[in-house]
């Protein structure tokens, strides 16, 4: 009797491993990154996706061309272009092999492009005026008339 009681509690947790669950994000949610971003945007789930699995890129006015590929256990998103400073949203939807389908979203900003620090130009030195203070010159008086002749 005690091992029928026990026999649903065994087949349980089976049932609940076979959703696919968001494992990882990069960027993580609430992440800020340099700008601008190229991507990608990848996204672990703790198993295998089915193929009618997705995930998209939003902006604060929309949706920003993207294109996701699955493979395995990952959603990997590659922006279509360039992505400027500002806010943004990964839409997931995941469907496990099991028929489950989990949902979800999360965010990151990208942060405004590093404007470099300006350089100094280079000053041009001042030749000195004075005969003795030219290196050349100066050796030229260091050695006698007579021993030069």
């Amino acid at each position: 009797a005690v091992a029928l009681l026990l026999a649903p509690a065994r087949i349980a947790p089976a049932v609940v491993l076979g959703h696919a669950e968001l494992e990882t994000s990069e960027p993580a949610d609430g992440a800020s990154v340099d700008g601008p971003f190229a991507g990608p945007i990848v996204i672990t789930f703790t198993e295998d996706l089915e193929p009618e699995s997705s995930a998209e890129l939003r902006d604060g006015a929309g949706r920003v061309a993207s294109t996701a590929a699955i493979d395995g256990a990952t959603i990997r998103l590659t922006p279509d272009a360039t992505l400027a400073d500002g806010e943004y949203e990964v839409r997931w939807t995941a469907a496990a092999d099991d028929g489950h389908i989990e949902r979800g979203s999360f965010r990151f900003t990208v942060l405004p492009a590093a404007t470099p620090e300006p350089t100094a130009s280079p000053t041009p030195t001042q030749q000195p005026t004075s005969p003795s203070a030219t290196p050349a010159r100066a050796a030229c008086a260091a050695i006698p008339a007579s021993e030069g002749q």
